[in-house]
Formats: structure tokens, C-alpha cells, sequence
């Protein structure tokens, strides 16, 4: 016989008296805690991490529960949290923002307006090398994100390609801001999936400039959805050295409008002092 003791974030735990009973709900209950956390971590971490993690979660399901008690709620959360430093990010993590919270802090520093007309839907997880994370409006160094993005991440569909950007949108400061003063950090098409690192490059990736005495700068990543697949670009290929000028004189919007995209699905931004 089988009595529900209590619930515990969401699952019950169930006391059980026969030890064959026990076997099997163990098993269920080990195959929908593995379903679950390998569902969340798609929806939050790049492919590549979870490939790192995958044989740590084996480890982590199968776990001894004793005959009577099923305690996987509690055996789950602990474990997980001391097994990948990426996937305890997650967990601990507030960064997750609301689509309220996302559209508040593009709307209060005019990211709506300068940049974009209307809040993606998205969010974009970004993150840079030693776990400097990009979160809607936070300080980044810019020494800390002179390098590529460590994790790129956002919910994309099967046989859709998509466009990542990555603009700095005032150049040479804020104050001093026209339409086509956004700067071309980044800028990656015919992306298939989450595979930006296959994509086809435009524009390499240039860090934030280390521009002193003109205030604090918005750096806004965008990725669009390509309407007919894969699509050709007629656009110079701007690599470390050349095309610095093109890339000053840059406008997000006018690109969108060239090639037809709808607004962004995903996004997010921060700031360089």
C-alpha cells in the first residue's frame, strides 16, 4: 500500500510498503528527474555544456533510495548543486528575468527606441570567460568581455537559421548618439540552431573600447530570425584589422529592414564604464 506523506517542491514523496512497488516508482521517478533536468538545462545552457554534464547526471540518477523512502526532491537538488559549477549557475541563479523585468530595463535606458522598437521575446544568455554573465543593465568590464562569448544561448527551432548581433550603441558617447553611430561589434548569419560558432561571419567579434571620460556605454545583443532559411548577405566580410569605419556607421535597424527581419526574438545588454 502506497500513502502520500507530503510534497515537496511540486512531487511527492510516497511511503511504500512493498519493496517491488518501491523498484518501480523509483524508476519512473529516476527517469522523470533525469527528463526534467536535462529539458531545463536545453532551455538555459549551450549544447556543449550539457555534452560535459550528461555523464554526471547518470551518476547523480542513480542514486540509492532504501525501500521505503523516496526522497528525490531532496537528493536531487543537493547532488545536482555539487556536480557542475555551469548547471549550480543555473540553479542558484536570479538572472532569469521575467518578460516584464526585460522590457522595464530596455525601456528605462532607451534601448527601446535607440536600438529596437519593441522588447524581444527571449531572453539571450550570454556569458563571458570567468562567469561574467550579461544581465540587463549590469556593469561589465571591458577588459572582461574583450574575448568572444564563452555560452551564446537562446530557444531557437528545428531548421531555422538565425542572426546574432552584438552593437554598441553609443559611439562615440551617449550624448553625441545619431542613428547611425551604433558600432558593429558582432555580427554572425545563416546560424543554424544554437551553432553560432558555425554560423557565417560578417563582422568579427571586437570587444567593447575602453573609451575614457565618456561615460558609461549600452552593448546590446540581438539575435533575428531568418524568414527563408538560409539566405545570401551582401555585406563586406569585416574581420580584427579591417573595416573599422563600416563598422562605426552601422544601424541594426536598417539591416532588419534590408533583409526583411521581423524584431528580435531574444536579447540583452549591459554596460562598460
Amino acid at each position: 500500500m502506497t500513502y502520500i506523506l507530503s510534497t515537496y517542491l511540486g512531487v511527492t514523496i510516497f511511503f511504500v510498503e512493498h519493496p517491488c512497488i518501491c523498484s518501480l516508482l523509483s524508476l519512473f521517478l529516476r527517469f522523470l528527474w533525469s527528463v526534467s533536468a536535462l529539458l531545463y538545462c536545453y532551455e538555459t545552457c549551450s549544447s556543449k555544456m550539457i555534452q560535459k554534464s550528461v555523464n554526471k547526471y547518470v551518476v547523480l540518477f542513480s542514486v540509492h533510495s532504501d525501500n521505503r523512502y523516496l526522497f528525490w526532491p531532496e537528493v536531487f537538488l543537493t547532488s545536482l548543486s555539487t556536480l557542475d559549477p555551469c548547471v549550480q549557475r543555473i540553479f542558484n541563479s536570479n538572472r532569469n528575468k521575467t518578460y516584464k523585468e526585460r522590457e522595464e530595463s530596455m525601456d528605462a535606458h532607451d534601448i527601446i527606441g535607440d536600438v529596437i522598437e519593441c522588447t524581444p521575446r527571449f531572453q539571450l544568455w550570454v556569458e563571458y570567460p570567468r562567469e561574467n554573465i550579461v544581465d540587463f543593465g549590469n556593469i561589465i568590464n571591458p577588459r572582461a568581455c574583450s574575448s568572444t562569448p564563452s555560452v551564446v544561448h537562446w530557444p531557437v527551432q528545428k531548421d531555422v537559421y538565425y542572426i546574432l548581433s552584438l552593437v554598441g550603441a553609443d559611439y562615440p558617447s551617449r550624448e553625441r548618439r545619431t542613428e547611425y553611430t551604433e558600432w558593429n561589434h558582432w555580427l554572425i548569419v545563416n546560424i543554424q540552431g544554437n551553432n553560432w560558432a558555425d554560423g557565417e561571419v560578417l563582422a568579427e567579434y571586437i570587444g567593447p573600447h575602453l573609451l575614457k571620460g565618456k561615460g558609461f556605454h549600452r552593448y546590446v545583443f540581438l539575435v533575428y530570425q531568418q524568414p527563408t532559411g538560409k539566405m545570401k548577405f551582401d555585406e563586406p566580410r569585416l574581420n580584427k584589422t579591417y573595416g573599422k569605419k563600416i563598422r562605426r556607421n552601422f544601424c541594426i535597424r536598417e539591416f532588419a529592414v534590408k533583409y526583411d527581419l521581423e524584431s528580435p526574438i531574444a536579447g540583452n545588454w549591459f554596460f562598460t564604464p
